[in-house]
């Protein structure tokens, strides 16, 4: 005849059969190794003084990572955090300056399955009262900053009629030295032949047309 177990050992038999699945998530850490020679680390370094308010956070890359959070608050507890999620790069800067004082921060990743690690080790900086404002706009921010005629990168379109006017006077010997350096590597860079010729010769003449817009227009 067949003897049963005691239901408690019937219980405890079940739970150890079970797989342990479930904690695979958990174990995955961040490993906080030092940085490589070619990399920049972890900065700012732990319990220093910064320049700068905000001061740009940076830490190394994780292999797994496809995006990062950080945190930073007050207390080393991290009550009333500020967290900013899906950063892209290990770096990340705020965009508006913070009241002085001292800091605690950590950063986690998550994984392209969507598996989140666990904080990395918590680090410190103080930011004195007299430190550099210079918070890093939003990508929003800076899409409206963008004006949406040309040029819009090095140039903005309101600072031409200065530079005009300063190619035509004080930096006239300048400007025209630029120029003819100018002309001078696209010769040297792209020859002219029977097949590229006609093409060099266009970029040689689209060059001399916007030095003449830019002293005369």
């Amino acid at each position: 005849m067949m003897r049963m177990l005691p239901l408690p050992a019937i219980f405890l038999a079940v739970i150890l059969a079970i797989p342990a699945t479930g904690g695979a998530q958990s174990q995955l850490s961040v490993p906080n190794r030092a940085p490589a020679a070619d990399e920049w680390g972890y900065r700012p370094a732990d319990g220093s003084t910064v320049p700068l308010n905000p001061p740009a956070l940076t830490w190394v890359h994780e292999p797994q990572a496809v995006r990062y959070t950080v945190q930073w608050a007050k207390t080393a507890d991290f009550a009333e955090a500020t967290t900013i999620e899906d950063i892209p790069w290990p770096v990340y800067t705020y965009y508006r300056p913070l009241p002085p004082g001292t800091y605690y921060w950590r950063y986690r990743f998550v994984t392209k399955e969507g598996k989140v690690s666990g904080w990395s080790i918590t680090r410190s900086f103080t930011i004195p009262k007299d430190a550099v404002e210079f918070p890093m706009p939003s990508v929003e921010e800076r899409r409206k900053r963008i004006p949406l005629g040309h040029p819009r990168l090095f140039v903005r379109p309101e600072q031409l009629p200065h530079l005009r006017q300063l190619a035509r006077t004080t930096l006239k010997g300048e400007f025209h030295a630029l120029v003819r350096e100018a002309e001078r590597i696209m010769r040297t860079i792209w020859r002219p032949s029977n097949i590229g010729g006609p093409i060099v010769n266009k970029h040689l003449r689209l060059v001399k047309r916007q030095k003449r817009s830019l002293l005369f227009t």
